[in-house]
């Protein structure tokens, strides 16, 4: 936390935590609702996922690199 807390000037690492957690664990909750509604199917999702793991520390680091 205190790396964090280095990097990020004014962010407040618990908040960034937070946002960190939901990028990643949201997507598993609402898997089910959206392919119940038809958003996506298993194959989608996945691809989706997949496609997070490089676009999550993309997004981290510009939320650290706006302040």
């Amino acid at each position: 936390m205190k790396q964090l807390k280095e990097a990020s000037g004014d962010i407040n690492p618990v908040h960034f935590f937070i946002s960190l957690l939901g990028m990643i664990i949201f997507p598993f909750i609402a898997k089910p609702i959206m392919m119940q509604v038809g958003m996506v199917n298993e194959k989608l999702f996945q691809k989706m996922m997949q496609e997070r793991k490089e676009l999550i520390p993309i997004w981290m680091n510009a939320i650290l690199e706006a302040n």
